[in-house]
């Protein structure tokens, strides 16, 4: 499993599916070759159940609820753990992955009702070209108790059965989008301007695409509540905060195919300095060299006088995030959070002893995000982060040195440290 699935690699291989082998077959890999008749009895039955519970679904489905596709089914599987590699994929089966998660189990989306899965679990009772993988595929789950346990964060889950069908609940959701972009051509080379006509060609079939998937979970949203944020892109998938009555957060959990993760909304605030003495050092301190990086220090604000920093902050640079409040000064008590951050970064060893000139190794932008009461109250941070990044794109590093009071995530980082990487 990725550890944290947003991350980009260095290199992203796009093309047909690749099943890896291990080199050591797995015992239950061959106990389904071997057992060809049993596995498609298993598996075919499966699907089959599948289909029939969600076409009754659809059409038991009233017409005051959002519609769902009815050639698009949810399903929950398990492969061979040990042929997931970086560029694993489903497409040949039909299925959009949706979350990989422990032990092989992958949330995921058949995109033809079944249909090519069905043909590949065939040809696999047949010992046809294009069915031998299928002895990787070990288990289909049925139902769909499964999915709180694999999409709701551990606070909302433990809530789950108590939530009440009207009560209005702020969260944040993350939809998968798994339709990547391959590198854009050089087009110098031989073969380059075609090359990059297709990439064009590409580009724009993949934001239709996106589009739409946007607008057909904003429609869903929009029966039950409101999406409250941008929805912001994260390649792979998109994200934004809601809110949403708790009749549509069971509907979209148990039913929208899409869906990977829905959190509550992050608190976000820093507690106050720790009063620290400091002695006054006659320390002569000179400027970063005019080619020196800028690091852009996301937090309560920096105190820009201070005799350690000021050298290396451009206060025309200095920006606060803070709705209605443009100061850009550091309010934490006890000798600011902000600053002491700038100070880190400036003075990565602590500061030296007087004796030595000691020069600046880099510049500081101060960037404040956190209200005078150590808070961000922000509706959604990582629409916050997208801004940020955007408005200085001058500055290549940012240091964030602040967080939420949720748990730590194993399966999925957050919206927000997923924008940020």
């Amino acid at each position: 499993m990725e550890k944290f699935p947003h991350l980009n690699f260095i290199q992203k291989v796009v093309g047909k599916p690749r099943f890896h082998g291990s080199g050591n077959p797995h015992p239950t890999t061959e106990h389904n070759k071997e057992n060809r008749p049993q596995h498609y009895g298993y598996l075919s039955s499966r699907t089959g159940d599948l289909k029939a519970r969600w076409d009754l679904e659809i059409s038991e489905r009233s017409s005051d609820l959002p519609q769902l596709d009815k050639n698009i089914i949810p399903i929950f599987l398990q492969i061979n753990p040990s042929i997931i590699t970086h560029d694993f994929e489903l497409k040949s089966l039909g299925i959009e992955i949706i979350s990989q998660e422990e032990d092989g189990f992958i949330i995921g989306a058949s995109v033809d009702a079944l249909h090519s899965l069905n043909d590949k679990i065939e040809k696999f009772l047949k010992g046809q070209h294009g069915g031998g993988q299928i002895a990787e595929l070990w288990q289909i789950i049925e139902g769909k108790q499964w999915k709180p346990q694999h999409i709701l964060s551990e606070h909302l889950l433990s809530i789950w059965n108590h939530i009440d069908d009207s009560e209005m609940i702020k969260v944040e959701i993350g939809i998968a989008f798994d339709k990547p972009l391959r590198r854009e051509p050089d087009r110098t080379k031989k073969g380059g301007e075609r090359n990059y006509q297709k990439y064009l060609e590409e580009a724009r079939d993949r934001d239709e695409k996106l589009d739409a998937r946007m607008e057909e979970f904003e429609n869903f949203i929009r029966i039950y509540g409101e999406v409250t944020s941008s929805l912001i892109d994260l390649e792979d998938s998109f994200s934004c905060s809601v809110e949403i009555s708790g009749k549509g957060l069971k509907d979209l959990v148990l039913n929208y195919p899409f869906v990977f993760e829905v959190s509550e909304q992050d608190v976000i605030r820093v507690e106050d300095g720790i009063q620290v003495d400091e002695e006054t050092l006659e320390l002569e301190i000179l400027p970063p060299d005019k080619n020196a990086p800028e690091i852009g220090i996301i937090d309560s604000g920096i105190m820009e006088g201070h005799k350690y920093l000021a050298q290396a902050i451009d206060s025309s640079k200095s920006k606060s995030y803070v709705e209605g409040d443009p100061s850009t000064a550091d309010y934490v008590a006890n000798g600011g959070h902000g600053t002491r951050v700038a100070g880190a970064v400036l003075y990565p060893n602590g500061v030296p002893p007087t004796g030595m000139p000691y020069t600046l190794p880099c510049f500081v932008r101060n960037l404040r995000i956190l209200n005078r009461n150590n808070e961000l109250k922000h509706q959604f941070p990582a629409q916050l982060m997208k801004e940020i990044v955007e408005e200085n794109d001058d500055c290549k590093v940012f240091n964030l040195s602040i967080n939420s009071d949720s748990p730590f995530r194993l399966k999925h980082m957050s919206v927000w440290a997923a924008t940020l990487d």
